[in-house]
């Protein structure tokens, strides 16, 4: 799988969660804005797109572009 954030505009990262874990295995803010891996097992894994909780404090906005491919 191959997550790209393109950030257009604002403080916008990613995380991937895969299934039935607690624990993000790619955090956006200290891994980047590109993830690409063979996933380690069948599931339904979830992207989520977010900002840092001081930049919604201020009222930021974030325009991004997300792709998400899957081979």
């Amino acid at each position: 799988m191959e997550v790209v954030l393109r950030r257009e505009r604002g403080p916008a990262y990613f995380s991937v969660w895969a299934p039935g874990s607690e624990e993000a295995m790619f955090f956006g803010p200290s891994a980047g804005s590109r993830f690409a891996a063979t996933l380690p097992a069948d599931g339904e894994y979830r992207v989520r797109v977010f900002m840092m909780r001081s930049a919604a404090r201020r009222g930021q906005r974030a325009d991004y572009r997300l792709t998400v491919g899957i081979r």
